[in-house]
């Protein structure tokens, strides 16, 4: 097929980004013609085979970026030679949209409630968001969307009940976890070098956070959960964060000033895997992270908050570490306890793995993705 993949950006970091760009990785492999339109490309990894077309867009105000993004997208969408026009993001018009974070005014509702009361009409205020929430209505009533691909239950739920008329067009097709990049053997040689670059030695139980956006991920709840752990370990903190000086300050104010290193925003999440001896993933609100199935695939145990998307899919011994009332700092801290023991995180890592690989490889996923895209690229309705 000829495929036309439309995002805001294209590159290796981030959740739909990394997404993408392995599925442009193995579209081309697959022998497929592979275009993205783009108005940014970050970084030079660019494979081979692959067309990128550069959309001119507006760079501010943000709400002005983003609407241009639109209709530059839009009319690019509407050329007649491809067999398939696959939206991510702020998109407009396609033939097939992947929703990656369910509708705009569910999030909007639970970062409001996260808010103090006066300051939540504001939020609705924003330009940025009144035209995305627009966007998104339009994108969701224009006739050209044949298919949704709704990365997990929870999102197909959500968009259901917002937009009932879609109902019989969405598709859920959980992520896959790149195996190449991530598995034990490939964990087992970069660690040594991940701990020197780090400048840790063996012997504590490394316990990761990794993440953009602490307050969605719940990394408060982890710090309060952790404060009265005693025993040898660390805590490894990765992300972006605007409000990095009040966390610090939090963990200082629960007597973890020495337990946590703050590593900031980090592409090569291999290595901090390498690093660690378990995840900790305490988010609030994720539709389908793939960072605990990285983890899993690394063979890293992962303790998973029930808010994740990512918990739908955990099933047999996998679930050892689902952590049900992820709000209650109290079961992080019985999560971490557990992992302290090796012989717990032998067995949660290698349940994690198992199920990583038989069902959540790229493989595995292609074999679900390819046949959504050839039945919309069927009922594409051609110019």
């Amino acid at each position: 097929m000829k495929i036309a993949l439309h995002h805001t950006r294209f590159g290796t970091t981030g959740g739909s980004e990394g997404y993408l760009a392995v599925l442009v990785r193995r579209l081309l492999e697959k022998g497929h013609e592979v275009h993205v339109f783009t108005p940014r490309v970050v970084g030079d990894r660019i494979p081979p085979g692959l067309h990128v077309h550069l959309l001119k867009t507006a760079r501010f105000p943000h709400w002005r970026k983003v609407l241009s993004f639109a209709r530059a997208q839009a009319r690019a969408a509407r050329d007649p030679s491809f067999d398939l026009v696959v939206g991510f993001g702020r998109t407009l018009e396609q033939d097939l949209y992947r929703d990656g974070s369910g509708p705009q005014a569910d999030y909007l509702a639970w970062r409001a409630s996260m808010k103090p009361p006066w300051s939540r009409p504001f939020l609705f205020l924003d330009p940025t968001q009144r035209i995305t929430l627009a966007l998104e209505r339009a994108r969701f009533s224009h006739p050209g969307l044949v298919r949704i691909q709704a990365v997990s239950g929870l999102v197909r739920d959500a968009l259901a009940r917002r937009y009932p008329h879609l109902a019989d067009r969405i598709r859920v097709v959980h992520n896959g976890v790149d195996t190449r990049r991530f598995s034990p053997k490939r964990r087992e040689a970069l660690r040594r070098e991940a701990l020197a670059a780090l400048d840790l030695k063996e012997g504590p139980a490394t316990f990761l956070f990794l993440g953009n956006d602490y307050l969605r991920k719940g990394l408060d709840l982890l710090l309060a959960g952790l404060a009265g752990l005693g025993g040898d370990w660390r805590l490894l903190v990765a992300g972006r964060e605007r409000r990095l000086g009040f966390y610090k300050s939090l963990a200082a104010g629960l007597g973890l000033k020495e337990r946590v290193r703050w590593l900031g925003p980090r592409r090569d999440v291999e290595n901090l895997y390498a690093a660690s001896e378990a995840l900790l993933f305490p988010t609030r609100f994720d539709t389908f992270p793939n960072v605990p199935l990285e983890a899993m695939a690394s063979g890293l145990p992962a303790a998973v908050s029930a808010a994740a998307g990512t918990a739908e899919v955990l099933e047999g011994e996998a679930k050892i570490l689902l952590v049900e009332n992820p709000g209650d700092p109290a079961s992080w801290n019985r999560a971490a306890r557990a992992l302290l023991e090796p012989s717990f995180r032998e067995k949660a890592a290698r349940a994690g793995l198992d199920l990583a690989l038989r069902e959540f490889t790229w493989e595995k996923h292609l074999e679900k993705l390819l046949p959504l895209y050839e039945e919309a690229a069927r009922l594409k309705k051609r110019p």
